[in-house]
């Protein structure tokens, strides 16, 4: 189900897309912010009913939660309308569940998405997937982040490059960090907050592209 037109402009108090029986899929296009107190993504009973929300603008809320069941929880934030804020904190409902992907569709260097939240405060998530083996991705996380896979992929153009930057705490069962096809589809870690930097590993894969981590 794609809404091309605003949600939430003058403020909504929750939106949910699936629930534990069934899986839900919606696409967010317009090129404003979707505003809602609380955003909930749920997988369903079984296999095959996942969840997953698109988003292809900035999102301003006060709590996204993620709720893997037998079908996931996943959230795209999709970078092609410019740089975009993503307010609220992100948690799932038990630790490791819910999974969200960065990328950017549109032509030319990636444009930065930032989290403006804390990540894992109540509940860690499950993953961070910035870049894909096609497109690239650019995160920044402003505050303290608790992730159990956290994953920088390349990708296969000239402009494809991924990079993550992270500027508080972070907690990460393991870091993956991939350069893509492309010789300048390098991946770029930064670790440069104040506070802990715990990685419990760190994997760096270079292709054609480069894969590095700055601490």
């Amino acid at each position: 189900l794609t809404f091309s037109g605003r949600i939430g402009g003058t403020g909504l108090l929750n939106l949910t897309v699936g629930s534990t029986t069934q899986g839900g899929a919606a696409k967010f296009t317009d090129a404003n912010a979707q505003v809602a107190d609380n955003i909930t993504i749920i997988g369903g009973d079984h296999a095959d009913e996942d969840s997953a929300v698109t988003f292809k603008d900035a999102i301003t809320a006060t709590a996204i939660v993620l709720d893997d069941n037998l079908g996931t929880a996943t959230i795209n934030i999709d970078a092609a309308n410019g740089t975009q804020n993503i307010a609220g904190t992100i948690n799932g409902v038990s630790d490791y569940d819910g999974t969200v992907n960065v990328s950017d569709s549109g032509s030319g260097e990636s444009d930065m998405i930032t989290f403006q939240g804390i990540i894992g405060a109540s509940k860690d998530l499950g993953a961070l997937n910035v870049g894909t083996t096609a497109l690239g991705g650019d995160v920044t996380l402003d505050l303290a982040t608790s992730i159990q896979t956290v994953t920088v992929q390349g990708g296969d153009g000239a402009t494809e490059n991924a990079g993550l930057v992270a500027t508080g705490a972070v907690t990460y069962e393991a870091l993956n960090i991939k350069g893509g096809t492309h010789a300048d589809g390098d991946a770029l870690v930064t670790l440069n907050g104040a506070g802990t930097q715990a990685l419990g590993a760190a994997t760096l894969n270079s292709d054609d592209g480069d894969a590095t981590l700055e601490v």
